[in-house]
């Protein structure tokens, strides 16, 4: 589990381009696979404010 302030070393940067196509992650380790989406500031100015 990733923590808060942890610093990890097994991360991965899926770049735009790539993400808008087909990608295959494997994974081989003994834990969970966890995938983590961050969204910039200002990347979605469309969506609906939260409790809208």
């Amino acid at each position: 589990m990733i923590r808060f302030g942890e610093n990890t070393t097994d991360e991965v940067f899926i770049s735009h381009v790539a993400a808008t196509k087909d990608v295959e992650i494997d994974s081989f380790g003994s834990e969970p696979l966890v995938g983590l989406r961050y969204f910039g500031p200002d990347a979605h100015s469309d969506l609906p404010k939260a409790g809208a």
